[in-house]
């Protein structure tokens, strides 16, 4: 008699907590693949870099072995486009931030920038007499 009164609060539980850890089950988070790679996504940080310095850019030409990315850079006050070389293994607003204080050095030296290569342990600019 006693088990009869108990048996709807003992059905009433189970069934509540079964509906609970079902919608636990369902609701575990599943690890998201993202389609982006680590080199496109530092071309598209890139990119983002120079629009925000207000660089006009050509395409970019990934050369993966080397991990670097290569482009021009074409500035009014440059006669001819700049050939710019970065790494892809260091941060892509900081090499723009560099390529913005070289632009500048040389606009106050009365220069043209030539080629800049960031993509290894020793930066280099090479400058043109106007």
């Amino acid at each position: 008699m006693k088990l009869i009164k108990f048996l709807p609060f003992l059905v009433l539980v189970i069934c509540f907590s079964s509906l609970y850890l079902s919608t636990k089950i369902h609701h575990i988070d599943k690890q998201q693949i993202d389609p982006i790679s680590e080199k496109n996504n530092f071309i598209f940080q890139l990119a983002q870099s120079l629009d925000v310095a207000h660089f006009k850019y050509s395409n970019f030409n990934l050369e993966d072995f080397q991990n670097q990315v290569e482009f021009t850079i074409i500035k009014s006050d440059n006669p001819t486009p700049s050939l710019i070389t970065l790494s892809t293994k260091k941060d892509a607003a900081w090499q723009v931030a560099t390529l913005q204080q070289v632009f500048d050095t040389s606009k106050n030296k009365g220069k043209y920038v030539k080629f800049i290569d960031l993509s290894i342990e020793h930066p280099y600019a090479t400058f043109q007499n106007n």
